[in-house]
């Protein structure tokens, strides 16, 4: 069967394919026609502008439509100046040429359905989150996911401070939340638990439009938790020699000794995982900046490290695309079509049907990194659902029990999650050192993506003081309270605007009894007042190997796609001539272990442990 034919069959079975109800049934090779199709049709239907077509041009803070020096009062322009169009810039601008505002820093979020419908919830309080969160969030047992290691839940917060933070909350703006007499912290807030808002952009133009938020860091996928996301952070990062960032005497990142957190591009929320990952890319820019300094002798530090920086965030983008969402989604069908997207050859299982139904094994897709960028008609930001479907605290386990990768046994060394938390984390990486948190990380389980997994100390966390004041603050309420003030909707809605179909009963939403009926009562037995966190969290049947459900995965299928192919960097400047020859072949041979082998040399044992390991995200033993 020749292209032709295969187009032919692929517009015959499309209708049926997008009605298939259990479509990971279907042979592997239907089954990435399906996520195409189904790809297509959301990036036709879910793509919305983040701005309004209004002129109106308000005083305010706004890359857009507003003022950004608020004392010089005079509209932001950006030119591009040929450095920001050879590299990535630290605001984000430029990316875009046509529209160099675009995704950058304070941009807003834009959504996945009609902005006309994401007002704020007008029944925000009613069923208490406080309550959902205690009733149907709270972790009695930790529950592990063992086709994950802890590397894995590392990396995917490592990834989510790159993508998108809301700021600073609206600490004299606050939401309360009742608490009943019997709640573990009435005691401490009673009556209610005071949350402060989220900080809208108030650029609104349209008098009783929806309100629109702002994103602290850079959309793209640039590395900003890496290097910053304004010119001040980005600063105190670099060496300005070599191209190389900063780090001290014993190889780790600088210490902020105010807060006694690493000094690095993002590092709120700060654990052990992201030191790990922050440090161990860190290295790697500076690796990568020798490389290209032996070919490049004559080249200044500023365009080391613009190179640098390219070379070495299109690595995290290949790592997560062709390896960590393989190992959170480990499927057959996943697999080849992110291979596909990046541009790599299926697997013997795709020729293999192809073949077995006479389909030449010339028939290609064009992939999306490398190819000609593509807009689809609507400017490129993040967008609130894709913020609200990557709330995954449950990955987190109650305690970090280190290893010695010597014995590979436990060390007796225990930390609670407080514990390996903020300034903690310095403290433990500093006392065990990188090798055994390396293995620890690479064979501890993380917990499941499922009800009643919720770690407790994170409903009742005591922030460091250069968070929120130092609040204290219940992040399973925040979580669910969130979606509701910005306009999320609940979860059969939501299903409703993403084309797929409402889940019509608890019953059938889980197939585990016990869920089932505590969703019912804390729902009144409502499928249409469900919040999108507790169905995604609840949702059954997964697709084999899922780490999550169908719900969540129809977004990521867009928005992983959307991050791709609307970066220049990704697409049309994906080349030798902006990458060098040298980079280009450094990102091809790269993957996670190659990257941990080379900037841990003196982890003797890792390339025997790692030897047979097939993805890094795996579990090592």
């Amino acid at each position: 069967m020749d292209m032709q034919s295969l187009m032919i069959l692929m517009a015959m079975v499309k209708e049926w394919l997008l009605r298939v109800h259990l479509w990971w049934k279907m042979p592997v090779v239907l089954i990435l026609v399906y996520q195409l199709q189904k790809r297509e049709l959301l990036m036709r239907d879910n793509l919305f502008e983040a701005y309004p077509s209004s002129d109106r041009k308000p005083t305010c803070q706004d890359p857009v439509v507003g003022l950004l020096d608020m004392t010089a009062r005079t509209m932001r322009s950006v030119f591009c100046t040929e450095r920001m169009r050879e590299g990535r810039t630290h605001d984000g601008t430029c990316n875009d040429l046509k529209h160099p505002a675009m995704g950058c820093r304070l941009y807003r979020f834009s959504r996945n359905v009609n902005p006309n419908s994401t007002h704020e919830d007008d029944k925000m309080l009613e069923l208490n989150p406080r309550e959902i969160s205690q009733r149907l969030l709270k972790r009695t047992k930790f529950i592990p996911v063992k086709q994950l290691n802890l590397l894995a839940a590392s990396w995917i917060q490592f990834m989510i401070h790159d993508w998108f933070d809301h700021g600073d909350q609206d600490r004299k703006n606050r939401i309360s939340v009742p608490l009943e007499g019997h709640d573990p912290l009435y005691s401490k807030h009673a009556p209610a638990m005071s949350i402060p808002r989220t900080r809208p952009d108030n650029c609104q133009q349209e008098p009783g439009s929806p309100p629109a938020y702002q994103n602290d860091v850079t959309h793209w996928w640039d590395g900003s938790q890496l290097y910053g996301s304004d010119e001040i952070t980005n600063k105190r990062l670099r060496s300005f020699v070599g191209g190389k960032l900063e780090h001290d005497a014993k190889g780790l990142l600088k210490l902020d000794r105010n807060t006694g957190l690493d000094m690095t591009g993002f590092n709120r929320n700060w654990w052990v995982g992201l030191s790990l990952l922050h440090n161990i890319f860190t290295r790697e820019h500076n690796a990568i900046c020798g490389m290209l300094h032996k070919h490049y002798p004559d080249w200044s530090d500023e365009k080391l490290y613009d190179k640098a920086r390219l070379i070495n965030v299109a690595q995290m983008v290949k790592i997560h695309t062709i390896e960590w969402t393989p190992a959170i989604l480990n499927d057959t069908a996943l697999r080849e079509g992110v291979r596909v997207n990046w541009g790599l050859r299926p697997g013997r299982e795709i020729f293999a049907w192809l073949h077995s139904h006479n389909i030449s094994s010339d028939v290609g897709i064009t992939p999306l990194v490398g190819n000609a960028k593509k807009m689809r008609g609507v400017n490129f930001s993040l967008t609130e659902e894709f913020v609200a479907v990557y709330r995954m605290h449950p990955l987190l386990p109650d305690q970090l029990r280190v290893r010695n990768i010597r014995s590979r046994e436990y060390t007796g060394h225990e930390y609670s999650l407080p514990k390996y938390s903020f300034a903690h984390a310095r403290e433990i990486v500093e006392e065990h050192g990188f090798a055994d948190l390396l293995y620890t990380f690479g064979v501890e389980y993380p917990g499941a993506l499922t009800l009643f997994n919720y770690p407790q100390a994170l409903m009742n966390l005591k922030l460091p003081w250069h968070q929120m004041g130092g609040e204290t603050v219940d992040l399973g309420t925040i979580d669910i309270l969130r979606d509701r003030e910005r306009g999320v909707p609940r979860f059969n809605d939501f299903r409703r605007k993403l084309k797929l179909r409402p889940v019509e009963s608890f019953e059938k939403l889980t197939s585990n009894k016990h869920h089932s009926a505590a969703l019912k009562d804390m729902y009144c037995g409502d499928m249409e007042k469900l919040d999108l966190l507790i169905g995604c969290l609840a949702e059954e049947p997964r697709p084999y190997g899922y780490g999550f459900g169908e719900t969540a995965f129809n977004l990521f299928l867009m928005m992983a796609s959307r991050r791709l192919e609307t970066d220049r960097f990704l697409t049309d400047d994906f080349t030798d001539d902006m990458y060098t020859p040298e980079g280009m072949q450094w990102i091809k041979d790269s993957t996670m272990k190659t990257i941990l082998l080379r900037n841990y040399p003196e982890a003797e044992l890792l390339p025997t442990i790692l030897m047979n390991v097939e993805n890094a995200f795996f579990p090592w033993e």
